[in-house]
């Protein structure tokens, strides 16, 4: 249930349960109340509801996520007044103060018709059959909108302007044949296509339709008759007009929360926030940008007066970047770009954006800024202002993260279709390095069942990561061609159903996310929200209830050494990689060992075995033939043995042939030698002879000598020295 109160706060409860589920004050306008009747209405299949705005829109709320987006603009001058979904869940007909009515697409976003009774609307009714709209004004009086579909208005006029049942052609709107022809792909660009099939009159508006006149057949029997040559089906598959078409879902910036009670987030992040407050004595926005360490930025930021009402906002260590819609029809979007520290005193910019085209979301890097826009377009520029790039972008964007050089870029693929658990949105992504104007991968965004993307963005490392409405976080994986891996899931780590994670930021291991209490979703401005530090768990399997922490943990670890390894292996651009790398590996290899101890305390030998093959470092491999000796397990040391002298033969070889291809690298760690083929990969203690080096080693041993080598517990001979 939606109860809207007159300052314009929207609350919903869940009557069952007889709670509050969301809650959000200025709902309807953020600067101004609702009016006075304020008729909002529910979707048919319950998944929205829309609220008729005072700046002529209207607001569509989200069910599960109860994000907000603006439709049907540029018909109403006025404040809305009264609005309302047809039967069939496809119709969206408005009225506002003025006495204009509309009734739009709600697939296609556009107004359908239009019409205007001279009278301040007060309440609009659809008939049963959806081809009558019943409209009631502020004096009581009530009127009865049928040509909906007149390819003119000349009878309206000719009769005065307001219609009555006695001097009006009954005109067909949602005509049986007009609706298989809809549902069957065909595009209606004209919207007075709809074809009149002479129903009756309007006595089928107030009847139950068993009347006839004049031998016109009634509706009611003429969709049974055609009714009655299909199959029977319980859940009406072949009634089109009763399956809505799925919505997409609307463009978001990340770190952006509504306004309540004046005051707003218009970006948060791991660097600081951008604060929006209202002040009543100018009638303006104040923009407040500030820094969680003060270190790194010890001079304060000079308040922004906000003359265009900023929506949107990146920040970033180097600056902040600014974007506003269209306030009217005739008005222009603009971004703004303000740098922190510069050699002149001039050194922020503005764009005006043509009109019809506004920033959607906004993008901050190192030494550029990016926007999307409604026009499907990527424009990038550099910090100086200069347009560097303008991208179009396959679909409608729905975000996008910047990240030193690389943007993330999410956008629509393809419509949403229903599935079992909800509506299936289709988003796909892609990463560009902007310093070398490089496409570096893209694919598919994978999301839960039923959900929406709700948060893009990076990891410290460089790492892309999204969240969506159910709670589930996943990190790009670098292996597997380009893979995506759930490191969280709210639902199994929140105490309460009540809460909610709101991201701010993603480590290694950890997430930084505000905990909100429902029905809020997004963290207030005052008092500052508390940053809360959740561990990353990857949904591990496990036999063992004592290991299942080190399983998760060991799975995580293997994520962040495969991106280490790929994508962001780049000894040349990155010269601390090694370092960073021998970090990542020591750590990874410090849980192994646990989990091999484990083993070995369980007498699971070929698990421990396998464990000691995944050691990124010799010492590590070394504290495990230590560790399998004082456990005195002689079949599983021997095989440890072999295993690191095979490692210390080919860092022989390593030291022997510098010239050795880097490309193993990213398969073998670095302080353990560089492998020849991928053969010795995954046949440890057995090289080929076509691949001896020209310099072989004196000391090595024999490996030729090995009795079948394919049995992991046989002792090898002593290696004959030459």
């Amino acid at each position: 249930m939606a109860c809207l109160s007159y300052d314009g706060t929207l609350e919903i409860w869940d009557i069952e349960e007889n709670t509050s589920v969301f809650r959000k004050k200025k709902s309807v306008d953020p600067s101004s109340g609702p009016t006075p009747s304020c008729a909002m209405s529910w979707a048919k299949d319950g998944s929205c509801i829309y609220l008729p705005g005072s700046n002529g829109c209207v607001w569509k709320f989200g069910r599960r996520s109860w994000q907000e987006s603006r439709l049907c603009e540029g018909k109403h001058l006025k404040a809305l007044a009264c609005a309302a979904v047809s039967n069939c869940g496809r119709f969206l007909a408005t009225a506002d103060v003025g006495g204009r009515l509309v009734v739009w697409n709600l697939a296609r976003e556009r107004a359908m018709a239009e019409t205007d009774i001279g009278s301040s609307v007060a309440s609009i009714a659809w008939s049963s059959e959806d081809d009558v709209l019943a409209v009631l004004d502020v004096d009581g009086q009530y009127f009865l909108w049928k040509d909906m579909m007149a390819k003119k208005q000349d009878a309206r006029d000719k009769h005065g302007g307001k219609n009555s049942a006695e001097n009006e052609d009954p005109a067909d709107f949602l005509s049986d044949e007009a609706i298989d022809a809809d549902d069957d792909g065909d595009e209606m660009d004209d919207p007075h296509d709809f074809e009149d099939d002479s129903r009756g009159s309007l006595d089928d508006f107030i009847d139950d339709g068993t009347k006839e006149r004049g031998g016109a057949e009634p509706q009611s029997e003429r969709r049974g008759r055609r009714g009655a040559s299909r199959p029977f089906d319980v859940l009406n598959t072949y009634g089109s007009a009763s399956v809505p078409a799925p919505q997409r879902q609307a463009a978001f910036q990340p770190g952006v929360t509504p306004v309540e009670s004046g005051r707003r987030f218009l970006a948060y992040n791991t660097d600081g926030c951008i604060t929006s407050r209202f002040v009543p004595e100018s009638g303006h926005y104040s923009i407040d940008i500030s820094f969680h360490d003060t270190a790194k930025h010890p001079a304060r930021i000079p308040m922004i007066t906000d003359y265009y009402g900023y929506t949107v906002a990146a920040l970033g260590s180097s600056g902040a970047v600014f974007a506003a819609p269209q306030r009217s029809e005739k008005s222009n979007s603009v971004v703004l770009f303000r740098p922190f520290s510069g050699w002149s005193s001039n050194d922020e910019w503005m764009f005006h954006l043509p009109v019809g085209e506004e920033v959607v979301c906004t993008g901050l890097g190192d030494s550029w800024v990016a926007c999307g826009t409604s026009k499907h377009l990527l424009r990038i520029f550099s910090v100086g202002g200069i347009q560097s790039s303008i991208l179009a972008l396959p679909g409608p964007i729905v975000s996008m993260a910047g990240h030193g050089d690389r943007l993330l870029v999410v956008w629509h693929c393809g419509c949403p279709v229903s599935g079992p658990s909800g509506v299936e949105q289709q988003l796909e992504f892609a990463v560009y390095t902007l310093s070398g104007n490089d496409k570096l991968f893209g694919g598919r965004v994978p999301l839960s069942p039923g959900s929406e993307l709700t948060w893009v963005g990076w990891t410290e490392a460089g790492v892309p990561a999204t969240f969506d409405s159910e709670g589930e976080l996943v990190l790009f994986n670098s292996s597997f061609g380009g893979s995506w891996t759930p490191v969280f899931s709210a639902k199994s780590e929140r105490k309460s159903t009540s809460e909610r994670y709101w991201i701010v930021g993603i480590t290694s291991t950890q997430l930084q996310c505000v905990i909100c209490k429902a029905p809020a979703t997004s963290p207030q401005v005052m008092p500052r929200p508390v940053l809360s530090r959740v561990n990353l768990a990857v949904p591990a399997l496990t036999s063992d209830a004592a290991t299942a922490d080190l399983e998760k943990e060991n799975l995580l670890h293997n994520v962040n050494l495969d991106n280490a390894r790929g994508m962001l292996a780049d000894s040349i651009r990155n010269p601390g990689h090694e370092e960073a790398m021998r970090v990542l590996q020591a750590s990874a290899d410090k849980c192994k060992l646990r989990l091999f101890a484990s083993a070995c305390s369980a007498d699971r030998l070929p698990r421990a075995y396998s464990l000691a093959e995944s050691l990124n470092l010799q010492k590590a491999l070394q504290g495990a033939l230590e560790l399998a000796n004082r456990s005195r397990l002689y079949s599983l040391s021997s095989k440890l043995q072999v295993l690191l002298e095979n490692r210390l033969h080919l860092d022989t070889l390593r030291q022997a042939n510098p010239t050795t291809p880097s490309v193993q690298v990213k398969r073998v760690p670095t302080d353990s030698p560089a492998m020849d083929t991928l053969d010795e990969i995954h046949t440890p203690g057995l090289r080929a002879d076509s691949q001896d080096p020209p310099n072989r080693n004196p000391y090595a041993r024999d490996w030729d000598s090995l009795d079948k080598p394919t049995n992991p517990f046989l002792r090898p001979k002593k290696a004959q020295r030459t």
